[in-house]
């Protein structure tokens, strides 16, 4: 009998290939629902989980199919992969930052945010491209510990704001409308999203932090 650990080894492909379809479907399905019309002003702010389920879903599909290209591509053109995957990684936890700053908005909470993804995305980017200067870091190394800050700086606290976000609007306007299954299934969408946003905001891939920086 095979170990749980043996089990995701031999199914890695099959793991991440569905973990990024159910990223992509759900933006997709959104990004449809969307264009129908409703009364809920959340409705406005789904466009960004719509571009965050894009997003991540084409984020997690890399590490399927960019490695495959390997044996096709010169290393130029496979770092420039690589860097279009993070690249789409990062956009991912800024869209799902600024849908809990949206939907804080919608109720009248937190207008102060308005404009601070911006500022951790050129956080982020000022960060990246120091590390890309120094000469003792590989293109790995940079790789992995800017997906590394991108994942703490920007997609832990875009998570947790966005559950934030809808626990504050189903206090706000589902719990009053006295519909307890629609009530619960926000609060449920709020703390998956908290967790997603402790498991893959706080646990990156391992990283080097003990690069030579001065």
């Amino acid at each position: 009998m095979i170990t749980l650990s043996e089990f995701f080894d031999i199914n890695h492909q099959v793991i991440i290939f569905t973990y990024g379809l159910v990223f992509f479907i759900m933006g997709l399905t959104i990004l449809i629902r969307i264009r129908q019309s409703s009364r809920l002003e959340l409705a406005r702010s789904l466009k960004w989980l719509a571009a965050f389920g894009i997003a991540h879903g084409l984020n997690e599909w890399g590490d399927l199919f960019i490695p495959v290209q390997s044996a096709y591509l010169s290393p130029f053109l496979m770092r420039g992969l690589f860097l279009a995957q993070l690249v789409l990684l990062t956009v991912s936890f800024a869209a799902l930052f600024e849908f809990g700053v949206s939907t804080l908005n919608s109720i009248g909470y937190a207008n102060f945010l308005r404009g601070i993804s911006v500022i951790l995305v050129t956080g982020w980017f000022i960060s990246s491209l120091f590390l890309f200067k120094i000469e003792s870091t590989s293109h790995k190394d940079w790789q992995h510990i800017s997906m590394a800050l991108s994942r703490y700086f920007i997609g832990f606290p875009g998570g947790l704001l966005a559950a934030y976000g809808l626990r504050a609007y189903t206090k706000k306007r589902i719990i009053p409308l006295n519909v307890p299954k629609i009530a619960q299934m926000f609060q449920v969408a709020g703390s998956s999203i908290a967790l997603y946003a402790l498991l893959s905001g706080l646990i990156p891939p391992p990283v080097d932090f003990s690069l030579e920086i001065f």
